[in-house]
């Protein structure tokens, strides 16, 4: 758990508080997923582990998880972090 950020701890202890700081989406099979952010420089540790993955570059992967794969992930040695991404407004 501790690979977690606090607001995924949160998410997988079941709290709810915070929840709209989430980017989600509903799998076909109705479990709803959460976008994360994970640093790993062994991407095919998780591919291993059967966890989807959108998109890798150097040690940044990012990808869409249920509360269950976020638990798989974060008892893999190969993850070190796993956090929400968090959107920048433009300045103009």
């Amino acid at each position: 758990m501790r690979k977690l950020d606090p607001a995924l701890q949160r998410l997988v202890r079941g709290e709810s508080r915070g929840m709209d700081r989430y980017s989600t989406s509903m799998r076909d099979d109705g479990v709803t997923v959460y976008s994360v952010i994970l640093r790993s420089n062994n991407p095919e540790a998780l591919r291993k582990a059967d966890l989807p993955l959108n998109s890798v570059q150097g040690d940044v992967i990012t990808a869409r998880f249920s509360i269950t794969q976020l638990r798989t992930a974060a008892r893999l040695d190969a993850v070190r972090r796993i956090e929400t991404p968090t959107e920048t407004t433009p300045k103009f």
